[in-house]
């Protein structure tokens, strides 16, 4: 085995070791042996090889016919077209698949066998890509306005429909649906933020943003007691998540600002933009909670169910290494989603037996490489290249899951070690941990501009991020106890002077008092891990404005990561010039804000409504310049 990172194992344990699962998986649904609980009731006496053996899961046979487009539901009840079908698929596979890939690589290689699984045993899955596809292919939007949003809408409902009737059919639990519900939790459809259909529907104008640009008449006072609140999630600007809710009032210190009389402007627009941010965030959070269910359901955390991977034949590989991504895909989704919005993380994590498995080098992976335009480049070949990224993937989830127990575990907890300032021990930890992931992945994998080599940076920075955010937290605070001191100290200095006594003392008092303000910034033990917060930051908003060629199919925690990274360099400049400079924030801003308007592939995406709060926050900028 190839060097580990901390807590890897020279080989895993013989599957033999493992606990015999209650029922054995297939890709499609689930077959148990007749015999289960006679052996379960036995297992004192029966080898758990065996055991093992019999509780393998079922590797589907080869289907004996070819199912092609017309026998695809959609297709046969004449709601889309042949053609149209086979296109969306195409750009699925081309332009979106690379940003999030959770469907099994084999099933779009574009053969006849390919398209006959998914239109014979996976007819979910191929219903939510064309869903999301005819959602972003943005050219023939602009083209056929009407054609595509007929087919969209069409194929949506019609996936809607299976995914809901799924629950009572137990013939639809497969790995395939898991997959689905993933992509849909990623790529929202139409119906769910079209404001074109709402009575609440707000404009993009400039009207709409002058509304919520002048409702905002609270005093810096005010402002920074609410950016000074606890929270679960740091790197966001006191919010539930880094979404279109971002309470962005309260970054800057509005400095010489009263607060305005006179009727309080209409707050719809920006009202109706949160209702359809919410209800985005409420389906993700529906469908990766029933993604989760159902691989627990079909077993997918149990690794006894793996056993295929040291099986010579292929189709026992894949499928059993189909299990261990999708498995992984559900968690991920489940963690990084509970950690935006601040809700508990149901999923369990990735359990021991599980990585060592992943870090065992002895079994030949077959995962594939990732479908993507841009040339594969910066990766070795072949299983290997694989195998490299999705052990990074793993570990730094393992990261993730840590960081939230040790810091984020809840508000209480959180607001606890900032009082305290007890995390950091913890973040030391943590920052041991992710500079030896570095160590073990950057001699193998090159910082190129291949999505692969992106999706594994994007989600270093956002774990440096995530974790080192609360530091921001706590230099604020101790900023202002020393703010607040200062200006004790100096209003001291002023009154003896004015009284003419020690009238030299008074000033020499003010000057210490400055003095100690700066050397303290400085030296704060947090200090290093505010920088390593930026840092990240900054590496979020290059990779996804400036290497990432386009952003126009990404899915939206990609965006939620920019609005997040952008949001916290706002908040550091808000806390001092020290930490980032006015103008370099402000270039960082525009840039962003440039970015997603760009990447919206129509007026009511999501990325428009981020980046119109990201323009209020120009805006406070410009006026905090100004003073």
């Amino acid at each position: 085995m190839e060097g580990g990172l901390p807590g890897s194992h020279d080989g895993l344990a013989s599957l033999a070791d493992s606990r015999a699962a209650e029922q054995a998986a297939s890709s499609g649904a689930i077959a148990t042996s007749p015999s289960t609980s006679g052996l379960r009731g036995n297992a004192g006496s029966v080898p758990r090889s065996a055991i093992a053996s019999i509780y393998r899961p079922v590797t589907p046979p080869p289907l004996k016919h070819n199912y092609g487009w017309s026998k695809f539901e959609p297709v046969r009840l004449k709601l889309i077209k042949r053609s149209e079908a086979r296109y969306f698929l195409n750009f699925f596979i081309r332009q979106m698949h690379s940003f999030a890939p959770h469907c099994s690589p084999h099933l779009l290689d574009k053969s006849p066998e390919a398209l006959s699984e998914l239109v014979c045993r996976e007819p979910i899955l191929l219903g939510a890509m064309l869903s999301v596809a005819s959602r972003y292919d943005v050219a023939n939007h602009n083209a056929h306005v009407t054609a595509v949003d007929t087919f969209h809408r069409k194929i949506s409902k019609w996936t809607q429909e299976k995914i809901s009737r799924s629950f009572f059919l137990p013939a639809s639990h497969t790995i395939g649906t898991i997959e689905a519900l993933l992509i849909l939790s990623e790529w929202a459809t139409l119906d769910l933020h079209d404001r074109r259909t709402s009575p609440d529907a707000s404009s993009d104008s400039e009207d709409s943003e002058e509304d919520i640009d002048d409702g905002d008449g609270r005093d810096s006072e005010a402002d920074e007691e609410a950016d000074g609140a606890s929270t679960t999630i740091p790197a966001i600007a006191r919010a539930r998540g880094a979404d279109s809710r971002l309470d962005h009032e309260g970054l800057l210190p509005q400095r010489g600002r009263s607060k305005r009389s006179g009727a309080k402007p209409s707050q719809k627009p920006r009202q109706a933009d949160m209702r359809e941010s919410e209800k985005f965030d409420d389906t993700a959070w529906m469908l990766t909670g029933t993604a989760l269910r159902l691989a627990e359901r079909l077993d997918l955390h149990n690794d006894a169910t793996y056993s295929g991977i040291s099986s010579r034949n292929v189709a026992s590989r894949r499928n059993a290494e189909r299990r261990m991504r999708v498995w992984m895909s559900s968690v991920h989704a489940d963690c990084h989603l509970s950690v935006r919005l601040g809700r508990r993380i149901s999923s369990p994590g990735l359990a021991a037996p599980f990585m060592n498995l992943v870090r065992d080098r002895t079994h030949p992976f077959l995962l594939n490489a990732d479908i993507s335009n841009s040339s594969e480049v910066g990766f070795p070949s072949g299983s290997n290249r694989a195998w490299i990224a999705f052990r990074a993937h793993a570990e730094l989830l393992q990261i993730v899951f840590r960081t939230c127990e040790n810091l984020y575990r809840s508000k209480a907890v959180t607001e606890r070690l900032l009082e305290d300032e007890d995390f950091v021990p913890a973040l030391k930890s943590i920052r041991d941990d992710l500079d030896n992931w570095a160590n073990w992945t950057q001699p193998r994998i090159e910082p190129t501009r291949d999505m692969t080599s992106l999706r594994v940076r994007v989600e270093y920075h956002y774990a440096r991020l995530y974790a080192n955010g609360i530091a921001l937290d706590s230099v604020k605070r101790s900023l202002r106890t020393l703010r607040n001191h200062r200006q004790y100290r100096a209003s001291e200095a002023a009154e003896i002077g004015s009284k003419g006594r020690l009238g030299r003392a008074g000033a020499n008092a003010t000057a210490s008092a400055s003095a100690s303000y700066t050397v303290s910034f400085s030296t704060h033990p947090a200090y290093p891990f505010v920088r390593e917060a930026l840092a990240a930051a900054q590496s979020l908003i290059r990779i996804l404005t400036v290497e990432l060629e386009s952003m126009m199919c990404a899915p939206a925690r990609w965006f939620l990561l920019l609005v997040m990274a952008t949001v916290f360099c706002v908040k550091a400049t808000a806390v001092s010039d020290v930490i980032l400079p006015l103008k370099r924030c402000a270039q960082s801003l525009q840039q962003v804000i440039t970015a997603l308007e760009r990447a919206a592939p129509d007026g009511v995406h999501l990325a428009n409504r981020y980046s119109m709060y990201l323009r209020q926050l120009a805006k406070q900028l410009v006026r905090y310049a100004s003073h």
